[in-house]
């Protein structure tokens, strides 16, 4: 029963944070369609949202995983070390992307 609340709350994180990771990436299109350029505070509002989303992926996921080794009662210590070294890849992958574009010095603006 546990595993189904947090399994529900890890399906709220991830969609939620996508519908803001959405709305976010849209607004962002609306300013470069102004010719407004984007300062820190504009860029955090997704990088946060993405990781969100990352995060009740892999909760989701890591959950199911359980779930699968319970059914067939397979040892969970590789499960455990797959899972952490897939998802600290995955989180590794994320913060350099988003690094770079945090760091990124030249403007989004549209075209004319």
């Amino acid at each position: 029963m546990q595993n189904k609340r947090l399994y529900r709350n890890f399906l709220i994180l991830e969609f939620g944070a996508l519908a803001v990771l959405l709305g976010s990436l849209f607004w962002i299109g609306q300013l470069a369609q102004d010719g407004q350029s984007l300062h820190i505070g504009h860029r955090l509002l997704p990088i946060i949202a993405s990781g969100l989303t990352l995060t009740g992926f892999l909760g989701c996921m890591y959950i199911r995983w359980l779930r699968a080794a319970e059914a067939f009662a397979q040892p969970r210590r590789m499960l455990f070390v797959f899972f952490w070294v897939l998802a600290l890849t995955l989180f590794a992958v994320w913060l350099i992307a988003s690094g770079q574009w945090m760091m990124n010095s030249t403007s989004i603006t549209g075209s004319s």
